[in-house]
């Protein structure tokens, strides 16, 4: 399953298919491009790289005051994409024709998010939905920073959203821990989101 069919067939491949993302640990929101770097057996690593043209694909960052990306027309099989989150929190706001992306950390730092929450939320995620601390305690002593990665695909005028959880080895290499599991969550394939639907799973 190429990065291409994810782009094409979101639900089928986000079900079907692992996915993780070498995070490049970028400060700022930004648009560029999503490749795929690895495949091993079911799981493909996935890769961003800022600007690049078209920039189609969007990463927004792990940060201390969420800093969101604000997303317009975006094309078919356009990404989005965030670091793992091992506590934190998936939000989108609909607002003008706008969707906004954050990455919440600790799930509880939307009243200082850049630019502002406004809109109307369609999506959010928190750890009380997604995080197994059974799971991550099994894997403790094998895997470096386990955490759960979501991936966003826009496809048909709406948003799908798969959930994967997995961590590094000792040098760095991607291991992976499955589709996600947990409270609210018992697939990779959350479901999706656009402006008059929305996917909310807080607990």
């Amino acid at each position: 399953m190429t990065i291409a069919q994810l782009r094409v067939e979101p639900a089928d491949a986000l079900t079907r298919f692992i996915y993780a993302f070498t995070n490049p640990k970028l400060a700022e929101a930004s648009s560029g491009i999503v490749d795929q770097s690895d495949t091993k057996f079911a799981m493909h690593t996935l890769a961003y790289r800022a600007g690049g043209s078209p920039g189609i694909d969007y990463y927004f960052p792990y940060a201390r005051v969420p800093l969101g990306i604000s997303v317009e027309n975006p094309a078919d099989g356009a990404i989005a994409i965030t670091p793992p989150m091992n506590g934190c929190a998936l939000q989108v706001n609909s607002s003008g024709g706008r969707m906004i992306f954050y990455h919440d950390p600790d799930g509880n730092r939307m009243a200082q998010a850049q630019p502002a929450v406004s809109g109307t939320k369609v999506c959010r995620i928190t750890s009380e939905a997604y995080w197994d601390a059974g799971w991550a305690a099994s894997v403790a002593a094998t895997m470096r920073l386990p955490g759960y990665q979501f991936i966003c695909v826009h496809r048909g005028g709406v948003w799908h959203v798969g959930a994967f959880r997995f961590g590094t080895n000792a040098s760095g290499s991607v291991v992976s821990g499955g589709s996600a599991s947990g409270p609210s969550v018992s697939s990779s394939y959350l479901g999706s989101f656009s402006a008059t639907e929305t996917l909310l799973l807080e607990g």
